[in-house]
């Protein structure tokens, strides 16, 4: 007899603090200012909104999620977090845009 395997949909990926955060950011901002993505290839064709990189990063500022001194600093540390959050399929970025799967 041959039984099945069960395909388990994959436990959520463990994130840092700065990722959960940041990710928390992105998802307050969409629901409060999301706004269309554009109608351009590479962007998703349905209804999804996102918002703009820069608009992450002064968020992310307001809520200090990075002690770094230097706001250049502390933008590369919110730029590396959302690249991982996009390496892990926790949101897409894509010329200036950031919005949720």
């Amino acid at each position: 007899m041959v039984e099945e395997l069960s395909s388990a949909p994959r436990p959520p990926p463990k994130l840092t603090t700065l990722q959960r955060g940041v990710l928390q950011a992105v998802t307050d901002l969409i629901a409060a200012h999301g706004m269309a993505l554009p109608t351009t290839p590479g962007f998703p064709t349905s209804t999804v909104h996102g918002v703009r990189e820069d608009a992450v990063f002064t968020e992310c500022d307001g809520r200090n999620l990075s002690t770094g001194s230097r706001s250049v600093n502390r933008r590369q540390t919110y730029k590396k977090a959302l690249a991982s959050l996009q390496g892990v399929g926790q949101l897409v970025m894509r010329q200036g845009w950031v919005w949720l799967p």
